[in-house]
């Protein structure tokens, strides 16, 4: 149940228009998040894009829909939530959580790579994150296609713990292949977070990226098993560097495209060679030895790590992958219809229904007609 204090900071949050330092900057001016709403007029005639409140309704909608799946609310003054992303400075004010909270107690880490994985990264990556939890470690990751499927895996594997930090809303498993084994993480004791509002599905295709902030901070250390040189991961391996957490990289066949990323990174003395277990231990210690802290940035490897970020290819936000799960597909693809008629023609239900059609404008893959019919391009 949420208090005055927390409705009003949810609502604030859940606003269009306030990011993170909108809100930060809102709540040092005015005290609290009932303060700046009740200030909201005075604070649009100063602002160009204006802040469009969340209704009263929509927080308690949100609610009762985190209440129906067994799910809560962990705010930032809570004492649950993690002390390791209160040393990020844009870390989430709120976390919407399906699970075992137990968990974010516990020395984490973070196993990430490329979402198309080779046979030898596949055993490697299961195998890996198997042992990670078999020792008490608690394996962090994306629920994404590759090797964040096969780091979950590999926890449950060993009974172990895993966290599954998702980009799309809590409820929304994304991708749909992946419902089995998010459905396991719950059953076996795991946890899902995310921050975004529930029942919102996907609203932007970065909020994949933006995830991977709150699953480097979450970790004692992030592996990277397997990469190329335009793999997403990269910029996670970037973050640990930034936020002083220890990185360590599977090294490959100089040969083979699947470790070109693992080995640059290697190459470069970014990250700690990981060919067994041993190689991370002896570097983090103990799974039961975790105090949280705040990291020193080591700044000699940061100057080392040479990315071109423009270059950098999400493979969990390219276009086919964010829409080939999406059912709408096949009754617009010919022929415009209305929001009624896919709501038939699917057996979906209309917020389903909504938040596919979003998905695919969002993608510049759909045509608006007359009549509210729609298409796909």
């Amino acid at each position: 149940m949420l208090n005055n204090q927390q409705f009003n900071l949810l609502r604030l949050v859940r606003s269009e228009n306030v990011g993170n330092v909108t809100l930060r900057k809102l709540i040092d001016k005015y005290s609290n998040a009932e303060n700046a709403i009740k200030n909201i007029d005075e604070i649009n005639s100063k602002l160009k894009r204006k802040i469009k409140l969340a209704t009263e309704k929509d927080i308690k909608q949100e609610a009762n829909q985190l209440a129906k799946l067994g799910g809560f609310f962990l705010f930032e003054d809570d004492e649950n939530y993690p002390e390791q992303l209160k040393f990020i400075s844009d870390n989430p004010v709120v976390l919407t959580c399906l699970g075992n909270i137990d968990l974010l107690k516990r020395k984490q880490v973070a196993v990430v790579g490329a979402r198309s994985v080779s046979v030898l990264g596949l055993k490697l990556t299961r195998k890996m994150a198997g042992t990670l939890a078999k020792k008490g470690y608690v394996v962090t990751s994306g629920l994404a296609r590759g090797v964040d499927s096969l780091a979950h895996l590999g926890a449950l594997d060993e009974n172990g713990a895993t966290i599954a930090v998702l980009g799309s809303s809590v409820d929304f498993c994304y991708p749909a292949e992946n419902k089995e084994l998010y459905d396991s993480i719950l059953a076996n004791g795991g946890l899902i977070i995310s921050e975004n509002k529930v029942g919102s599905g996907i609203i932007s295709k970065h909020q994949f990226p933006k995830r991977n902030r709150i699953i480097t901070a979450l970790s004692e250390a992030v592996v990277v098993t397997e990469c190329t040189k335009k793999s997403g991961s990269l910029i996670t391996a970037k973050l640990a560097l930034e936020m002083g957490k220890e990185l360590f990289a599977v090294p490959g066949h100089p040969l083979d495209k699947h470790f070109e990323g693992t080995n640059d990174l290697i190459k470069q003395s970014c990250a700690h060679v990981l060919t067994n277990i041993d190689d991370l231990l002896n570097v983090i210690g103990e799974a039961d030895d975790y105090i949280p802290s705040e990291k020193t940035i080591n700044q000699e490897k940061l100057e080392l790590f040479d990315l071109a970020e423009e270059y950098v290819e999400f493979e969990s936000e390219s276009t086919d992958i964010l829409t080939q799960d999406l059912q709408v597909v096949d009754v617009i693809i010919d022929t415009p219809k209305t929001i009624d008629e896919i709501i038939r023609l699917t057996s979906l239900p209309e917020s389903e229904v909504a938040t596919q059609i979003g998905m695919l404008e969002l993608e510049g893959k759909l045509k608006r007609f007359e009549g509210g019919r729609v298409c796909l391009i």
